[in-house]
């Protein structure tokens, strides 16, 4: 059936999410309105749900950290429960089509957050089944920064990779928020045109940070990620971590890495927004508690203190698969 500016037409396979949707060019209009549109759809027809949510600015030594309340983000794991009889189900095998908003390229599609914080929160999956604790191939981060490319205001794309990363879905994702008024501390880092990762000096627990060159090919993304990779891979060996996992953002500025060694602080669930300082909690109890403790206690308690051991960056990126 015809619907917005996609087509869909059935779908192939319980392993791909491919079907007839149409790939995303300049005459379809703008991307950024595409996205609206199709969100405003699937809100009005009930297929996407908007979780409410208030947020607060915290300042810490300088830096200023986002926390938003969403008591009935709660709602949301009892909802896909009741959804999937209690099964683990995977949303993108195939996607709803009242989500899907276009292609992006050969091997992903664009569909909406069907649990929505954020406006207009958008993913970029993988046409064809990968693992989310599969490292993002050229083809991934060349989608990725196109997404970045085309819409109108400044956006944060992140990816939860490995068990206690925050991931909730085990197909390759790329998530995508607005951050127009928002700042984040990668932002305060003097970052070189060296491959050499730099990070805050503020913030103690190991992250790694390089910039995005204005003028670049898809092979120089790939570079990039691969040196994070092999930085947070060597940190976290060094930490004695035994289950790999790291956080990875990205803005038209720069990439960001984070290697983890535990989901949770309490029962709050930390993903690759918090680690950059945009935090979650699901309860006033929860805010407050958050509120009472450092910011940087929280993040350092599930990634991985800064030492002088886990700077050392012979790491290979090509050695990846859940386990160091």
């Amino acid at each position: 059936m015809l619907c917005g500016r996609c087509y869909y037409l059935g779908f192939s396979d319980s392993h791909s999410t491919q079907m007839a949707v149409r790939r995303y060019s300049p005459s379809m209009g703008s991307f950024t309105k595409l996205i609206g549109t199709r969100y405003n759809e699937a809100l009005e027809s009930k297929h996407l749900i908007f979780i409410e949510s208030r947020a607060e600015s915290v300042s810490e030594n300088g830096l200023t950290y986002q926390i938003r309340c969403a008591p009935s983000l709660a709602k949301k794991s009892e909802s896909i429960k009741n959804e999937t009889t209690g099964k683990m189900h995977n949303p993108f095998l195939p996607p709803a089509p009242q989500l899907v908003v276009c292609g992006m390229g050969a091997d992903h599609t664009i569909v909406l957050n069907k649990f929505c914080i954020l406006p207009r929160h958008f993913l970029l999956i993988t046409n064809e089944f990968q693992k989310q604790t599969e490292p993002l191939s050229p083809e991934d981060l060349a989608s990725t920064w196109e997404c970045l490319s085309l819409v109108d205001k400044r956006h944060l794309a992140f990816f939860n990779c490995g068990k206690v990363s925050g991931a909730s879905q085990d197909h390759k994702h790329v998530q995508f928020i607005e951050v127009e008024d928002l700042k984040m501390y990668p932002d305060d880092i003097s970052l070189s045109s060296s491959l050499e990762p730099a990070s805050h000096p503020s913030v103690p627990f190991a992250h790694f940070v390089l910039p995005v060159p204005k003028e670049h090919s898809g092979l120089d993304l790939a570079s990039i990620f691969a040196v994070l990779l092999s930085s947070t891979m060597t940190a976290s060996r060094l930490s004695d971590v035994k289950v790999f996992a790291y956080n990875f953002c990205m803005t038209k500025e720069w990439m960001f890495m984070a290697p983890r060694s535990k989901e949770h602080w309490k029962d709050i669930s930390i993903n690759s927004t918090g680690m950059v300082g945009l935090l979650l909690t699901k309860s006033d109890e929860e805010l407050q508690d958050v509120k009472h403790t450092r910011i940087v206690e929280i993040l350092e308690h599930v990634g991985i203190p800064k030492s002088d051991g886990n700077v050392d960056r012979s790491g290979s990126a090509s050695d990846h698969e859940n386990k160091i």
